[in-house]
């Protein structure tokens, strides 16, 4: 994997990577880990949730949204997504997770596969036309359809409209209820691990 390192990055590597990638910067900056004995990157992978959350999203937006089918082409862009989160994922360190990563799928690791579910409800919510059907008795699903209609809701909404990718192909509400519900999954579970203070 080290020639991987000096390859040419995939061409949709930046454009998955922004879709997530400015939430991680602002936990780099704000969150706490012994940098001695980890990276940023060995925290993040080491919770199932978030390997799974992580690995779902690229997923969805590679291959659903941008058509990357060949398998080939899509472990490259999970890799230059990888790499961009932590340089050190340019050598073995990605293959490793990866394995990891299969052995939590195939057991069917109870957290790996609630980060996988809630990256797809955030992807669903903007892309699949009618999921809010789907998802209108889902816990996580109601609470975000009712904190838009708050008060709370536009001071929130500033802060975290940069972080969903953009897209004329649905609804704002879509949007703005994805951007809720992924604040209250990945980046709830992101300050819980990195012990990030919040209000």
């Amino acid at each position: 994997m080290i020639f991987n390192f000096f390859k040419k990055e995939h061409k949709y590597a930046e454009l998955v990577f922004e879709t997530f990638g400015p939430t991680l910067k602002l936990i780099k900056l704000q969150g706490k880990w012994d940098e001695k004995k980890s990276t940023f990157g060995d925290i993040l992978i080491s919770d199932k949730y978030l390997l799974g959350y992580i690995q779902a999203h690229i997923t969805l937006f590679g291959r659903k949204l941008l058509n990357v089918t060949d398998n080939k082409d899509y472990y490259n862009l999970l890799h230059d997504c990888f790499k961009k989160i932590d340089g050190t994922f340019a050598f073995t360190k990605f293959d490793e997770m990866i394995k990891n990563y299969g052995s939590l799928y195939n057991n069917k690791d109870k957290e790996l596969v609630q980060g996988q579910a809630d990256a797809g409800m955030v992807f669903n919510v903007i892309f699949t036309p009618g999921a809010e059907n789907v998802l209108k008795t889902n816990s996580i699903y109601k609470e975000a359809a009712k904190y838009i209609a708050s008060k709370d809701f536009k001071k929130e909404k500033d802060l975290f409209s940069k972080i969903i990718l953009d897209t004329d192909n649905a609804p704002s509400i879509n949007n703005d209820i994805a951007m809720r519900i992924y604040h209250n999954t990945f980046v709830k579970q992101l300050n819980k691990v990195f012990k990030v203070q919040t209000k």
